[in-house]
């Protein structure tokens, strides 16, 4: 499993709706927010190249300035130690 860390901005007057569409979405979970417009969001996926897909759509949803990835990491789910 993939597990991605993504900052997410918008600017102060359109926060509500971003962080209302995120919340609602099912492509994260977010995790900590600022009305001054920042959101820090996680995605879990089987790969990569689906974190990606997902930021992607961040980044076009209505009213976001911007994603970044900030950490990505992948978790062996089966690994028994």
């Amino acid at each position: 499993m993939n597990i991605s860390s993504i900052v997410v901005h918008t600017r102060p007057e359109h926060f509500s709706d971003v962080l209302d569409r995120l919340q609602q979405s099912d492509i994260c979970e977010v995790h900590f927010h600022d009305p001054k417009g920042k959101i820090v969001v996680t995605i879990e996926s089987g790969e990569v190249g689906s974190d990606i897909g997902n930021m992607k759509l961040i980044q076009d949803m209505e009213h976001v300035a911007s994603a970044s990835f900030v950490y990505s990491t992948n978790v062996d789910l089966d690994d028994s130690e």
